[in-house]
């Protein structure tokens, strides 16, 4: 019996092409959508996370502002709680029995960078040499800052691969100038592809680093710091010099007991977990966006099957006199919703996959494009509206009068 109700489903189908096509257009886009926000969405989850997780685990970072204040959105409110004395108190303390270096990033700067007659813009991030040492970053060329330069204004800088190609193309910039803000910057590093492959198309590609003082004083004309990194020994020890850490600065800062403390001490770990929060919150709200289009959609198949009751009176009048039982027409009416929400579905499928391999192919994620969820998700949720909004259509054919149905003009 079902696949009888499949091949009236698919000749009716195919008798109103373009009614049918027209029907399907807003379930294909809303399926389309939850393909890209689900694959996109996982795809910058994994980059941000390999990113984290490539650092060094055994770090600490000390960043302005408590976590309930925005401790992590520094680059879009800065939080000036953390100075460079701050920093330096730290590097020189004998509180920290097993931290092994320290090091220092300011706020990022948007800046003009002339060069060939050409006009550039490019981001500007204050770090210290041992900040590349951290983070696990290579030099391909020239050389890391020097001590005396991670504490002073000197006006040195490391490019990145990106920058370089911008600015030098394929000459090689040791030794060569940047101009940033009227000021004269030497390259004497460039990063290596292989330090910056896992953030291909981002700012950070293009990023030009210069000690993080000069930034502070020559370019931004401050003297607060987004953050302070500290590696630890040992990952047994992690715990015991953040605790150390939060002791010494809440007493730099002269806070009381019941204050809170103006600033945020995390572990890599804790990064990790706070960014797939937040992305998977991101994630969540996408799709219960792109559901209103599915509810949309499925409400306009509802209008045409509702449609298609009246202009097939007779029809079910016909069938009911003949014998057929409420259930079949129900039954019949729901199969032909279900159908055109499931083709739908596998088109919106096949345009989804495309477009989020196009994009991830572009964002650096290439390597798992689609979210393999996406694919049962769209068709267990295609099926289940194809019943929602069959099932009232279904239920007025099969309520109708067969004598009132045939007479019916």
């Amino acid at each position: 019996m079902f696949i009888s109700f499949l091949k009236t489903a698919w000749r009716d189908l195919w008798a109103n092409k373009g009614k049918a096509m027209l029907t399907m257009l807003g379930i294909v886009i809303g399926i389309t959508s939850v393909i890209i926000i689900l694959s996109v969405g996982q795809g910058v989850q994994k980059n941000l996370l390999f990113e984290l997780e490539s650092y060094g685990q055994n770090v600490l970072m000390v960043m302005g502002g408590s976590t309930s204040t925005g401790g992590l959105t520094a680059y879009s409110a800065p939080i000036k709680t953390l100075t460079w004395d701050d920093f330096t108190s730290m590097k020189e303390s004998s509180a920290f029995s097993h931290a092994v270096s320290f090091s220092a990033m300011s706020y990022r700067a948007q800046s003009h960078i002339r060069k060939r007659n050409s006009d550039f813009i490019v981001s500007i991030q204050g770090n210290d040499g041992t900040y590349f040492d951290m983070f696990n970053y290579d030099i391909a060329e020239g050389r890391n800052f020097t001590e005396s330069e991670n504490t002073s204004m000197a006006r040195v800088a490391i490019i990145a691969p990106g920058a370089k190609r911008r600015l030098f193309g394929s000459f090689s910039p040791i030794g060569e100038f940047v101009r940033i803000n009227n000021i004269n910057f030497k390259v004497v590093g460039v990063l290596g592809e292989k330090a910056l492959e896992r953030q291909m198309g981002s700012t950070e590609y293009d990023m030009i680093y210069v000690p993080p003082r000069a930034v502070m004083k020559l370019i931004l004309g401050e003297d607060f710091l987004m953050g302070i990194g500290i590696e630890v020994d040992d990952a047994e020890n992690l715990d015991t010099t953040k605790a150390q850490i939060e002791r010494f600065i809440r007493r730099k800062h002269q806070l009381q007991d019941s204050q809170k403390s103006d600033f945020t001490v995390m572990g890599m770990q804790e990064m990790v977990e706070i960014f797939k929060t937040v992305t998977s919150a991101m994630t969540l709200f996408l799709f219960a966006v792109t559901a209103i289009s599915l509810i949309v959609g499925g409400i306009g198949i509802m209008n045409i099957m509702l449609a298609s009751v009246v202009q097939r009176t007779k029809e079910v009048g016909l069938r009911k006199a003949l014998g057929a039982s409420n259930k079949s027409i129900i039954l019949q009416f729901l199969t032909e919703t279900v159908v055109i929400m499931l083709i739908s579905a596998v088109i919106g499928i096949i345009i989804g996959v495309i477009i989020s391999y196009v994009i991830a192919q572009y964002g650096g994620w290439g390597n798992r494009p689609i979210s393999l969820i996406s694919i049962p998700l769209a068709l267990g949720v295609s099926f289940a509206f194809g019943i929602i909004f069959g099932l009232y259509p279904a239920f007025k054919a099969a309520k109708m009068d067969p004598i009132t149905a045939l007479k019916y003009e």
